[in-house]
Parts: structure tokens; C-alpha cells; sequence
């Protein structure tokens, strides 16, 4: 099993991202066979929910026009763009099987399920806010599931694959009978690169030849949010900067997390120290290339749109274990050591919530464990851009 399991791996550095992502299944369901079908202490994990908001909700004395006066209680819709940790793969996973299932209403930046006291996400942080909020994913099931909604996130996507999903939210958003898409504003977030960042090294070619270039990355999410900015009224877009790919390196310390990872991320599971460098350097490249493009102000030219650059996954380490200061916390990861656990995001929506209440140049670029979801400045009380 172990000798055909490594082969495939092998052979899925060679493959495009959607048969990389059909490979990493079956691998996956041939690692579940050949396990014991119980629970790991590690894993499976309750959401990670926030008992103490005290914020005091302030509200707009009538329907903001412009997106640098947005309050949080004038979000009506929330939505997102991306790959496996939007559609938030093994968030709640107790085994290695559990891994394949999309558990939307537990993402990060868009799901709803429950409430903030028992599941932190954005949009249980927004519901404090507006109640009435629609859009969150809820449960679980693939993109074109029920509770999906206006999570239009898919498994193993990367950046080309950005400007379709932007289509294909426009679409929900236009035809939907719960808000209204003129008048509703709508906050938007998109994080996409891993499955790039993971393919990097699978072609020979280097740089500009390279089709996972930081010039290809950028005009792949340029495209999408072109057709956001000249379609969708009334938004706010986050743009989630890419996290630092080369620290999954460190929470390989299992047989079965180093062959799985080797199906999604070959050019880090089994890099060298030059390898990895590497990878930093085209990771450093992307972030770069999102920030010269937010900063270029083409999606500021209009008062009811604009893109937000969130830098709060850049500088982040991988949390280590307490009891071991030398090995990783599993606990933030899915069993495949890849995929964010609850813990991980619970501590992601609140780096992106904290991301949009501070200004342009002050935003933080690592997430702090354990940290209290924060309210509002009485002075500040909206979301930042660069024009406030």
C-alpha cells in the first residue's frame, strides 16, 4: 500500500490542479482503508467559538453611498472566492477520510453556522453586527450544494480558475430572490495561491517562463476582480494576502501527513533547505504582486467599490506545540496536516476581521493565538480603506 501510495504521489506532481486534486482523493480514501477507524485526540476538534463580545453596535443614520463610510452593521452580504480552506476541507475532520468533506458552514471567511459563541467566522462576527446578514455558507457539501450559497469556493482551484468563480458569484448574486444586488452591500473575500505555490516547482521553467509565475498569479486574480469592480454595486472586496506555503514543511511529522501533503504541495513536503527557499522567494513575489496591484488604485474609481489588501497570513508561523516547542500543533490542522483544523479558522476570521479595522499601513501580518475578537474604534468606525 505505502509503494503504490508513493508512486501516485510521484506522479501527481506532473498533473494539472484538477487531477492533483482527484489523485489526493484517492489517496486519501486508500489511507482511510488502511487505518484503524478511530478517532485521533488531535483532530475533530469542536468549532472554536467567543464569548465575550461587548462591542457596542453603531449604525449608520441612513444607507451609507459611499465604502469608506461602511459600518460593519451596513454589511447585508458576505461572499468568497478560493480554493480547499474556503470551502474549509477537514475543518471539523476526525479522521483522515473526513478530509474530503467541504465543511462550509465552519469556514473561515464565510460560514454560518451557529453563532460567534460557538463557531468563529466572519460572518458570525458580522452577524453581531447586522443579524440579517446573508450569503454565509452553512453545513456541509460540495459548491453546488444548498447551504453553499454564495461561497462559490472549489477544492484544488487556483488563481486561472479565479476570474470563472467571479462569474459564477456574480451570477448567484444577480439571481437571487434573498437580497437585493443594487442596494446591499456586499463584502467580498478572496484568497487563492497554495495550489499555485504548490506547483510552482513542477515545471523546469523559472520566473516569467513559469505558469505559476507572480506575473501570471497576478493577472489571473486581476481579471476576477475586474469583473467584480465592473459589475458588482456596493462592495467591499478583501483581498487575502498568500501565507507562507514553505511553514507546512513543519507539520509533517507522520507517515501518512507527508504522503498526502506530497499530493498537494510536492515542492514543500519533501523540499530541501534551497527548495524551500525558493518557494519563499515566488511566495514573497505574490504577495508583492497583490500589493502593487491594490495599490495601483484601479478599484478605486468608483465610491461604492473598492479592494482591501489583508496581509494577516503573511508573516504567520505555524503555531508550535506547547509541549513540544520543537514539533508543530496538529490541533490547528486537518488530519492530512494541511487543511486548517477549527482552531486554525477561528484564528483566521479573526485576523481578517482585525485586518479590516486597521488603516492602510498599519494592517498586521501575522494572526495572534488566542486573541479576543476586537470592536470598533468610537473614533474609527469603519471598515478601513485607503482613502480613510
Amino acid at each position: 500500500m505505502k509503494i503504490f501510495l508513493v508512486v501516485a504521489a510521484v506522479l501527481a506532481t506532473a498533473a494539472g490542479s484538477d487531477e492533483k486534486w482527484k489523485q489526493y482523493r484517492e489517496a486519501v480514501m486508500h489511507v482511510a482503508a488502511s487505518q484503524p477507524d478511530t478517532a485521533d485526540s488531535r483532530w475533530g476538534l469542536s468549532p472554536v467559538g467567543f464569548n465575550d463580545f461587548g462591542c457596542q453596535v453603531q449604525y449608520s443614520d441612513s444607507v451609507p453611498t459611499s465604502v469608506h463610510q461602511l459600518r460593519p452593521s451596513d454589511i447585508g452580504v458576505v461572499a468568497a472566492l478560493g480554493d480547499s480552506l474556503t470551502a474549509a476541507n477537514g475543518a471539523l475532520a476526525s479522521n483522515v477520510l473526513a478530509v474530503l468533506t467541504e465543511y462550509r458552514g465552519a469556514s473561515w471567511s464565510i460560514g454560518g453556522d451557529g453563532s460567534l459563541e460557538n463557531t468563529i467566522t466572519l460572518a458570525n462576527i458580522i452577524k453581531k453586527f447586522n443579524p440579517n446578514v446573508k450569503g454565509f455558507s452553512t453545513g456541509t457539501g460540495n459548491v453546488n450544494s444548498w447551504g453553499a450559497n454564495f461561497n462559490v469556493a472549489v477544492p484544488g482551484k487556483e488563481a486561472i480558475d479565479m476570474p470563472d468563480q467571479a462569474d459564477e458569484l456574480i451570477s448567484r448574486m444577480r439571481n437571487s430572490g434573498d437580497i437585493d444586488f443594487q442596494n446591499d452591500w456586499k463584502v467580498i473575500t478572496l484568497f487563492i495561491g497554495g495550489n499555485d505555490l504548490c506547483g510552482y516547482c513542477s515545471d523546469s521553467r523559472t520566473d516569467e517562463g513559469n505558469p505559476k509565475s507572480a506575473t501570471n498569479y497576478r493577472a489571473y486574480i486581476e481579471q476576477a476582480l475586474d469583473k467584480l469592480h465592473a459589475q458588482v454595486p456596493r462592495a467591499f472586496v478583501n483581498l487575502v494576502s498568500m501565507l507562507d506555503i514553505a511553514e507546512l514543511n513543519k507539520g509533517q511529522l507522520t507517515f501518512s501527513c507527508r504522503l498526502l501533503s506530497a499530493f498537494l504541495c510536492d515542492c514543500v513536503t519533501y523540499a530541501n533547505d534551497n527548495e524551500l527557499n525558493i518557494i519563499r522567494r515566488v511566495n514573497g513575489e505574490y504577495q508583492d504582486a497583490l500589493r502593487d496591484l491594490v495599490g495601483s488604485g484601479k478599484y478605486d474609481t468608483r465610491d461604492d467599490f473598492t479592494v482591501v489588501l489583508q496581509p494577516f497570513l503573511e508573516n504567520t508561523p505555524i503555531p508550535m506545540n506547547p509541549n513540544n516547542p520543537s514539533e508543530a500543533d496538529l490541533t490547528y490542522f486537518a488530519p492530512d496536516c494541511f487543511h486548517f483544523g477549527a482552531k486554525a479558522h477561528a484564528e483566521a476570521a479573526e485576523g481578517l476581521w482585525m485586518n479590516m479595522l486597521e488603516g492602510w499601513g498599519s494592517k498586521s501580518t501575522s494572526w495572534v493565538l488566542g486573541r479576543d475578537v476586537q470592536c470598533p474604534l468610537s473614533n474609527s468606525p469603519f471598515l478601513r480603506t485607503m482613502r480613510n
